[in-house]
């Protein structure tokens, strides 16, 4: 069996094995899936399937990342995690929020947006 490394050599519950090969992805990738899925519709096994991804490996990191974000929450924290991708404020901007004291919050990325609005609708 060999092994590919993309980005994140350290040993973690990360890796697909494909075809006998092991490849282990960085937190970003399993981050990002967590963020399709949430706002996919599908269950978690659906969503696995559709992606290729193996169950156990998503759930892993599905559990670490909305438990931070329950952590965050829990803390009494009202922010919500935002990555930010682009360095120019309207470039791909698909949402715009005013805000009462006159700044504006720029959404670039639809699974914030799916993220941001239950807790605005509060």
């Amino acid at each position: 069996m060999s092994t590919t490394i993309s980005e994140s050599p350290k040993p973690s519950n990360n890796n697909i094995s494909k075809g006998g090969t092991t490849v282990i992805y960085p937190e970003s990738f399993w981050q990002e899936h967590v963020e399709t899925y949430l706002a996919s519709g599908y269950n978690k096994s659906q969503y696995c399937r559709q992606h290729n991804l193996i169950y156990h490996r998503f759930l892993h990191w599905y559990r670490k990342f909305t438990s931070a974000d329950k952590k965050a929450v829990d803390r009494g924290s009202s922010f919500i995690p935002v990555k930010l991708k682009s360095t120019s404020p309207a470039a791909g901007c698909i949402c715009t929020l005013e805000l009462a004291d006159g700044n504006r919050l720029l959404i670039h990325d639809e699974s914030t947006l799916h993220r941001l609005l239950p807790k605005l609708l509060k």
